[in-house]
């Protein structure tokens, strides 16, 4: 029989096991006067890869924005149970949050090898060598363009450095804008599948918002769908898969 103070441990230890990542709840933002996201609420756990579809303006890349604190909001947004609703943006990258743009992901004008670095800036100089073996190793390519500016990189390098970026942060949660934007289809899922094997490796939370449906879909684990700024409804990847089109619920 468990002595009370065990039994209080456990309990500690169990509730953590199943605590989310992120939880958001009614989460309303905008610009200005304009209103995109109305009552949002999504949840995302240690290890799982969440997928956000919707129409375009429907207040994907908003929805992220507003996670991360880079614009004003209202609503309730919980960090590994920390409340982070108030907290500046700056602040939340050093706790723990990525966030790969899906216009000019990276600085183009600067190799590859400095990329990676500014994208590990808030960790110890001294550990920067070894995180960057992590993504080469990740991404053989990468190595191969160290000294070579970003700019001139291939559209799937380009993707595959932003995500390497993110990773040098060694982040709990990545917010994933289009990583798939303007890829063939084949190096898209190559990229997507990089991203579900490391939330499952490093129990590593993500959100991803994408107009690859398809793709995005093989490597979700649950999907939340948002019209017009408010979540349609949620349902697991492999019920989202059945759909033989998702236009109707746009």
């Amino acid at each position: 029989m468990a002595t009370p103070l065990l039994k209080i441990v456990n309990e500690t230890y169990n509730a953590q096991a199943h605590m989310p990542t992120l939880d958001v709840q009614n989460l309303s933002a905008g610009y200005g006067k304009r209103q995109v996201l109305r009552n949002v609420s999504l949840n995302v756990h240690p290890g799982e890869v969440v997928a956000v579809l919707g129409h375009n303006g429907a207040g994907k890349s908003t929805l992220l924005r507003s996670i991360l604190g880079t614009i004003p909001k209202s609503g309730n947004v919980t960090f590994q149970g920390r409340d982070i609703s108030r907290v500046p943006y700056y602040k939340n990258v050093e706790g723990g949050i990525s966030h790969s743009l899906a216009e000019a992901p990276v600085f183009g004008a600067l190799d590859v090898e400095t990329n990676l670095k500014l994208g590990g800036y808030t960790e110890n100089a001294r550990e920067l060598p070894a995180l960057m073996e992590e993504v080469y190793t990740t991404f053989p390519k990468l190595r191969e363009r160290q000294k070579q500016a970003s700019g001139t990189l291939s559209g799937g390098e380009r993707r595959m450095l932003a995500v390497g970026m993110a990773m040098m942060s060694r982040p709990s949660l990545m917010l994933l804008d289009e990583p798939s934007i303007g890829l063939a289809p084949q190096t898209a899922h190559q990229i997507l599948a990089v991203i579900n094997k490391l939330c499952k490796e490093r129990q590593m939370a993500a959100i991803i918002v994408d107009q690859s449906v398809r793709s995005t879909l093989r490597v979700a684990d649950r999907v939340y769908y948002l019209r017009m700024g408010e979540i349609l409804l949620t349902e697991d990847s492999e019920a989202a898969r059945k759909r033989e089109h998702f236009w109707d619920l746009f």
